[in-house]
C-alpha cells in the first residue's frame, strides 16, 4: 500500500514528514480529524517560502481535494491561500 511506502520514506529521510488527516475516524485513531485548514497545516508543514525544497503531496478526492487545491489548473484553496505554488503541490 502507498501509505506503507510513504511512512518508510519518512524513516529514511528526516526532512520527509508525513501528516495524515482523516474526515472521520474510529476510537483507535490518534491523528487529526475533520476538514484540513490552514491553521492545521501551518502546524505540521514547512512554509511555502522554503521554495523548491518543499513539496506537498495531496491524497484526497472530491470536495476535500477542491478545498485543498481549488479548481483544476493552478493552486487555489487552502494551499493557495498559504502561498504554495503549482511547483510545490502534487496531487496523488
Amino acid at each position: 500500500m502507498l501509505r506503507n511506502y510513504i511512512d518508510a520514506l519518512s524513516l529514511i529521510h528526516p526532512r520527509f514528514k508525513v501528516s495524515v488527516v482523516v474526515d472521520e475516524a474510529d476510537e483507535a485513531w490518534t491523528g487529526p480529524t475533520g476538514a484540513v485548514t490552514a491553521a492545521l497545516l501551518a502546524g505540521v508543514m514547512p512554509p511555502a517560502s522554503e521554495g523548491a525544497t518543499t513539496a506537498v503531496l495531496v491524497a484526497a478526492g472530491g470536495e476535500s481535494l477542491e478545498r485543498l487545491v481549488g479548481a483544476e489548473g493552478g493552486v487555489g484553496g487552502v494551499l493557495g491561500s498559504m502561498k504554495y505554488s503549482a511547483e510545490q503541490v502534487h496531487v496523488l
